[in-house]
């Protein structure tokens, strides 16, 4: 699952539980929670390897000699791996961010919406 995918629906998830009415106790609503807590979990472990592995691109990178092929393919790599950290991070605060952001009442959702009138 591509990182924008995997981002939308660990949204997705986070306002399901926000906004469903159901009880604490509902199995659905403790499925979406525990789903939520894997989603978190996987993203942030996965950030944590790829700024392990941007780290140990560049102390491997540090010995070699300037201008060899070897030290720039680490190189690459370490940047590489540097880029794909930072684009889990982003996903990683949007969906702290999507979990933090409260639902609102069922009002406040169609304002948002934008059928204010129904609401009035």
């Amino acid at each position: 699952m591509t990182q924008i995918v995997f981002s939308i629906i660990a949204a997705r998830w986070t306002r399901a539980t926000q906004q469903c009415a159901a009880s604490l106790s509902d199995p659905k609503i403790r499925q979406l929670r525990r789903n939520l807590r894997q989603v978190r979990l996987s993203i942030t472990h996965r950030n944590q390897l790829l700024q392990e592995y941007a780290r140990i691109y560049h102390a491997l990178a540090a010995p070699e000699d300037e201008g060899s092929k070897r030290k720039s393919i680490l190189l690459c790599l370490a940047e590489d791996a540097q880029r794909r950290a930072e684009r889990v991070e982003t996903s990683l605060r949007k969906f702290r961010g999507a979990h933090s952001r409260s639902a609102g009442t069922w009002r406040h959702r169609v304002i948002r919406w934008g059928f204010g009138t129904l609401a009035d």
